[in-house]
């Protein structure tokens, strides 16, 4: 009968373990990775004894600037039974026979007292440390206090540049205008890109001008002037002096939602006695874990997945 571990690892990968515990071990093995993911995570490795000379299966290999740590996973969901101190001390008694440097169980339904007490005094019974993981699905009360999301709201001013800019004309400037429009004209179509000189040569753009030296929006308006001191427009092939250009721009205003908030599903807690560990796993960040044929654990570049291969193989 598949456990609640079994049907969630079936959940999120579509397949179902062919073995009793693999489901958590693969799931203890990824959230491994997604803790340490620049250090090399294995799933069920073979070490032989020190001493005893006993080949040891580890549910969890990692290897960190630590030493290489064994991990032991016991999924007891299917009869709601917390791991107790035999398991515990079982760990202990192999991590003394064992070239690694410390050991982590992981439980889905926590612990008992005795093991718990067993754990905290590991390093002084065995002479080597052992971390106590609650790893086990998320409820609604792993997730109080946490930020899930993060509400932006923006608002986006859009220029409306059509007729915005008015030439200030010199005194000199209407002269030459006299002498190549007619009284009865009373506008002139004009596009302003560049502010010429005297002789004609570019002395700045509109582009250059309008870059750095608009005036601030008020009430979606934004006005004033640009100066532009022996400036020139080329009027129907004169030139005409200008003081400058006034500008008076109307905005468009836009408010826009942005809710920026965590990839997937809440999935599993991971949380160990002394506070230092405290996570939620996403349904999304453990389908970025995948396992090559040696059983090490990967995280997928995006863009860059690996085939997904048949069920007995196991690679979510």
């Amino acid at each position: 009968m598949p456990s609640p571990i079994d049907n969630l690892y079936r959940e999120i990968y579509g397949v179902l373990p062919p073995k009793d515990g693999l489901a958590y071990e693969r799931l203890a093995s990824a959230v491994c990775k997604l803790l340490e993911p620049h250090s090399p995570v294995f799933h069920d490795q073979r070490m032989r004894g020190l001493f005893s000379k006993t080949l040891y299966q580890l549910d969890i290999r990692s290897d960190t600037g630590q030493g290489a740590c064994f991990g032991e996973a016991k999924d007891y969901t299917l009869d709601s039974r917390k791991v107790g101190r035999a398991d515990v001390q079982k760990l202990a008694g192999a991590l003394s026979d064992l070239p690694v440097a410390g050991g982590q169980f992981f439980s889905a339904t926590d612990y008992t007292q005795p093991a718990r007490q067993y754990a905290a005094h590991a390093r002084e019974i065995s002479g080597k440390p052992i971390d106590l993981i609650d790893l086990r699905p998320t409820v609604e009360e792993d997730l109080d206090g946490r930020v899930l999301s993060i509400g932006v709201r923006v608002h986006v001013l859009s220029p409306n540049f059509h007729n915005a800019f008015k030439p200030i004309i010199t005194p000199e400037g209407y002269s030459v205008l006299k002498t190549i429009t007619s009284p009865v004209e009373k506008q002139i179509a004009l596009e302003i890109s560049e502010i010429l000189d005297d002789k004609g040569n570019a002395l700045t753009t509109l582009l250059e001008l309008t870059s750095t030296k608009y005036s601030e929006c008020d009430s979606e308006v934004a006005n004033g002037c640009l100066m532009t001191p022996g400036g020139h427009l080329s009027i129907l092939g004169k030139l005409v002096g200008i003081h400058g250009l006034e500008y008076d721009i109307k905005y468009t205003v836009q408010v826009l939602d942005i809710v920026v908030q965590v990839d997937g599903k809440a999935t599993l807690t991971a949380k160990n006695a002394d506070g230092t560990l405290d996570k939620i796993i996403t349904d999304t960040d453990l389908k970025s874990v995948y396992f090559d044929a040696n059983n090490e654990a990967h995280l997928r570049r995006s863009g860059h997945l690996p085939v997904q291969s048949s069920p007995e193989v196991l690679h979510p």
